[in-house]
C-alpha cells in the first residue's frame, strides 16, 4: 500500500519501496510498523496547499509509518519515484504554494497553515505545519532526491511530533536515497 496500477516501474518500485531509515537511524523510542495493519485505510494521495504530490501515475510509489508508543506521535511517509523532471516540478508548484498558505493563514480547504523552519532536507524542501478544522495538528515536510519525492507527515494527538525525530527520519531516508 500503494502500488501504482500496472505497468510500474519494478526498479522505481524498489527504489520507493526501500528508501526508509534503518532502525539504528530511527529516533531512540521509534519504530516502523505496517501501516497496512496500523491504518484503518489508505490516507489517500497527498496535497498541500492545491499542490498534488503525485502527478498522475508514479512508476513506484510506497507508503510507510512510524510510531514513538502505541498512541503516537506518528509520522507517515509517502514515497514516490516520479517519471523525469516532474519531482522539480512538483517543488516548483509546491514552495511558492505553501508559502501563500502561510500568509493567507488558510488553504481552500479551510486548514490553518504556520511556517516551521524544520526539518530541511537540502535546498529542495518545504516544511509546513497545519491544524485542520477539526483540530488535528500535522507538520509536513516534503522533498526531493532526483526522481524520488518524499513527504514525511508528522501528528500527534498531543500536539506536533518532536522537530528533532522528523528531523532524524527526514535524514534516514535521504541517506537511504543516497545511496540507491
Amino acid at each position: 500500500m500503494p502500488s501504482p496500477p500496472p505497468p510500474f516501474d519494478l526498479e522505481a518500485q524498489r527504489r520507493a519501496t526501500a528508501a526508509y531509515p534503518p532502525k539504528d537511524r530511527l529516533p531512540d523510542g521509534w519504530a516502523q510498523v505496517d501501516p497496512t495493519k496500523a491504518l484503518p485505510a489508505y490516507p489517500g494521495d497527498p496535497e498541500y496547499c492545491g499542490v498534488r504530490l503525485e502527478r498522475g501515475t508514479a512508476p513506484g510509489a510506497a507508503l510507510h509509518l512510524y510510531q514513538a508508543g502505541d498512541s503516537g506521535p506518528y509520522v507517515l511517509q509517502y514515497t514516490f519515484v516520479l517519471p523525469r523532471g516532474v519531482a522539480g516540478d512538483v517543488m516548483a508548484d509546491l514552495a511558492p504554494a505553501v508559502a501563500a498558505c502561510v500568509e493567507k493563514g488558510r488553504d481552500a480547504d479551510g486548514r490553518v497553515f504556520a511556517a516551521r523552519r524544520e526539518p530541511t532536507v537540502g535546498a529542495e524542501s518545504v516544511s509546513v505545519a497545519f491544524v485542520a478544522d477539526a483540530g488535528a495538528t500535522s507538520q509536513v515536510t516534503v522533498f526531493r532526491r532526483g526522481d524520488a519525492l518524499v513527504a514525511l507527515v508528522g501528528f500527534d494527538q498531543a500536539g506536533l511530533p518532536p522537530f528533532d525525530a522528523l528531523s532524524t527520519i527526514a535524514e534516514g531516508v535521504d541517506a537511504r536515497l543516497r545511496a540507491s
